[in-house]
């Protein structure tokens, strides 16, 4: 059994807190679940009302670098969903 949406965010925050001393912001929660659920970066945008660019090439390559720094591994978009299955 993997792990759900809200406890992938939840793991997510606490690496991130524990790292760099913040929480995880909304936009960054909603890319998360967004990968969770293996939406481009199109619809993530689409659905919350944000510009894709601003989530695939501002956002986006932030959170995956900073999960990525703090795991001490590459953490690309795609490797979020080994763990929803």
């Amino acid at each position: 059994m993997g792990f759900r949406v809200e406890e992938a965010v939840q793991v997510a925050n606490q690496i991130v807190l524990s790292t760099v001393g913040r929480s995880l912001t909304d936009v960054e929660v909603i890319i998360l679940k967004g990968a969770w659920e293996r939406l481009g970066y199109d619809q993530i945008a689409a659905q919350n009302q944000y510009a894709t660019s601003y989530v695939r090439n501002d956002i986006a390559p932030k959170l995956w670098r900073l999960l990525s720094d703090a795991l001490g591994v590459s953490i690309p978009q795609g490797f979020i969903n080994c763990f929803a299955s």
